[in-house]
């Protein structure tokens, strides 16, 4: 539960930086719903595990399956927010590194393609 707050704070705070559009601003939307679903079903779990534990009814049939599944979605959630957060800032940081050296003069223009796919709307975009 606590990764999953860790990640819905960085990818808030990714979200907020500049230049974010695209297949980047999807993956930190990822990330964000991912790490707030974890947390959710994590405190779902946790309150449900201790009503059945206090009445001490035995989990047996579809009930433990259902407990199980229940149990091991706060992970699967976790996951996927951890790789939607890496997504983003692989996407981010390779976007604005594409940008500098086309900028500095250092790209070639073919080096712009990816760019292209990635920032269609992007003002910064150089022509080619």
């Amino acid at each position: 539960m606590i990764q999953a707050a860790v990640i819905l704070s960085a990818s808030v705070t990714l979200m907020t930086l500049p230049g974010m559009n695209g297949i980047a601003r999807t993956a930190d939307l990822i990330a964000i719903m991912c790490s707030v679903l974890s947390m959710i079903i994590s405190f779902i779990s946790i309150i449900r595990y201790k009503a059945d534990s206090a009445h001490g009814m035995p989990a047996s049939g579809s009930e433990g399956f259902r407990r199980s599944v229940l149990q091991s979605l706060p992970l699967v959630f976790l996951a996927y927010s951890v790789a939607g957060f890496i997504t983003d800032v692989v996407i981010y940081s390779f976007n604005g590194e594409m940008l500098n050296a086309t900028a500095n003069g250092h790209a070639s223009p073919g080096c712009l393609l990816p760019l292209q796919w990635f920032n269609d709307d992007d003002s910064r975009m150089i022509d080619t």
